[in-house]
């Protein structure tokens, strides 16, 4: 379940999200996908300009989420 902050600084043109984005299990394959952590964007472009924690999606770490939607079809 999703739970994070966001806080939006206008003065520096970053969004900061911190906490819990994206947490999928599922029964008998464990973590599928987490975004977690703490991460600071550019407001116009949406870039990131720093993040700590895990965040698989922006990292490219799609490979077990992919495959465990893949072998449900």
């Amino acid at each position: 379940n999703p739970w994070f902050t966001v806080v939006v600084d206008p003065a520096a043109a970053t969004v900061t999200l911190t906490g819990t984005l994206v947490n999928i299990h599922a029964l008998g394959a464990g973590l599928l996908l987490m975004e977690v952590g703490r991460i600071v964007q550019d407001l116009a472009t949406g870039d990131p300009l720093f993040s700590a924690g895990r965040f698989m999606i922006m990292e490219g770490d799609l490979g077990k989420v992919c495959s465990f939607f893949a072998a449900a079809v």
